[in-house]
């Protein structure tokens, strides 16, 4: 699972997060998150990304995106569902977590 804040850079990371990519943890917070998302599937993010924001989208809509892995030998197909967090005092940001 990670957490993306309001301007789409990871705010929070866990271990499976790190598993799947291959990234370090605390090599991830800060980071855009479209840095990782395949060029031909940036525009799809953004759109989905701000349909969460807007609350057109919710996390029973799964989105499937290509992301490169830590050390860009390989594009991942990721399904992801995404839940609007920004507003919630706990988590400062949008809830994202890896189907597959």
């Amino acid at each position: 699972m990670v957490v993306i804040d309001a301007g789409a850079h990871l705010s929070s990371a866990n271990h499976a997060a790190e598993a799947l990519l291959g990234y370090a943890t605390d090599s991830l917070l800060g980071r855009c998150v479209l840095d990782l998302v395949h060029p031909d599937d940036i525009e799809t993010a953004q759109t989905a990304f701000a349909d969460l924001l807007a609350g057109t989208r919710g996390p029973d809509d799964a989105l499937v995106l290509r992301v490169r892995n830590c050390d860009g030998s390989r594009w991942l197909y990721l399904e992801t569902n995404a839940q609007d967090l920004v507003d919630h005092p706990a988590s400062e940001g949008s809830s994202s977590t890896p189907a597959t």
